[in-house]
């Protein structure tokens, strides 16, 4: 039977924005971005608790309680964050129930997630090491160096990863380790557990799940929260 913890990354200052206010914090119809990521963790099935991840700055303040959805019944820890990313997950990581067998990474700013999602990538750790949700590329892409193009790359081979990024505790773990002893920094969980050679599946995911780090994100967000509230 699985235990599976899931790690809200919500540590990040926002450096894209022109706001002093950190992305997750932005209001969405009246609530913060990180508000409905929670959200839809709370409502998926097989989370039995939630670490959330903050700067320290905001551990007391009145906004991060705006953010926890009332009468939830998985349990949240908050944790403070680390100076990158990686340090704030690995941090979530360390405060996780020891009963925990699965682990589920999330952007806090990725409110559009899919509780389904969350549950199937849960599921799939069974069959594999752990399990990215991506999209295939639909763009034509293109190495560029120096504003030249270099070559354009094989789309068919080409997927964008998102989050939830899940993995058993235990290759988690000795990956983070690794990753700390080589001194390697990687840009998600997975590019860490490639690293050990272990088997990560890939669910497909939807463009829906975007990731707000930008003014311009932040619009789209607005058409989607209401599209979602009027049940299209």
């Amino acid at each position: 039977m699985s235990y599976a913890s899931a790690i809200i990354v919500a540590a990040g200052v926002g450096a894209r924005m022109t706001s002093d206010t950190p992305k997750q914090y932005f209001l969405l119809n009246g609530r913060p971005i990180l508000y409905y990521t929670i959200k839809n963790f709370v409502k998926a099935k097989l989370v039995s608790e939630i670490v959330l991840v903050i700067s320290k700055e905001f551990m007391d303040s009145e906004l991060l309680h705006t953010c926890i959805p009332l009468g939830n019944s998985s349990p949240i820890k908050i944790v403070a964050g680390g100076k990158k990313r990686q340090d704030s997950v690995y941090n979530g990581l360390k405060s996780i129930d020891e009963i925990c067998n699965i682990v589920v990474v999330h952007d806090g700013v990725r409110p559009f997630i899919d509780p389904e999602k969350i549950d199937e990538t849960i599921k799939m750790c069974s069959e594999y090491d752990g399990v990215v949700v991506a999209t295939p590329a639909i763009d034509t892409l293109k190495e560029v160096n120096n504003s030249l193009i270099v070559k354009t790359l094989n789309r068919a081979s080409i997927w964008q990863i998102q989050t939830p990024q899940t993995f058993r505790r235990e290759v988690l773990e000795h990956a983070f380790q690794k990753a700390y002893k080589d001194d390697f920094i990687g840009t998600d969980e997975a590019s860490l557990v490639e690293r050990l050679g272990m088997q990560i599946g890939v669910l497909i995911g939807n463009h829906k799940n975007i990731k707000i780090t930008t003014q311009e994100d932040i619009s789209i967000a607005e058409v989607l929260i209401n599209v979602d509230n009027q049940g299209i």
